[in-house]
């Protein structure tokens, strides 16, 4: 049988793109409400993507959404984001503050 990347890379790009949203929200109510560590921020979009995507992805949903290694993979797609948001902040605010 032939595995169809196709659909699995959309179900792969269909997490990320839940990810992106999610650590804003994430990085939002902390702002707002104070308190939060890194580790708990992220458990927050882990728990945020796997409610949103749950019943959109059907029956393959728990089987991703609580896959260790998928969740590994989510946790290192959130930690490239929140660098990522940290790099554009510095460079918006006028350049690296530890060069």
């Amino acid at each position: 049988m032939a595995v169809d990347w196709k659909r699995y890379a959309h179900l792969g790009v269909k997490i990320v793109g839940s990810i992106v949203p999610a650590v804003g929200l994430a990085e939002h109510l902390v702002s707002a409400l104070g308190g939060g560590t890194g580790h708990a921020k992220q458990d927050s979009v882990v728990e945020a993507v796997q409610a949103a995507l749950l019943h959109e992805l059907g029956r393959l949903g728990p089987v991703l959404l609580f896959n260790t290694r998928v969740i590994a993979a989510m946790r290192s797609v959130i930690d490239a984001v929140v660098a990522l948001n940290k790099v554009v902040a510095e460079e918006a605010a006028g350049g690296d503050p530890s060069a």
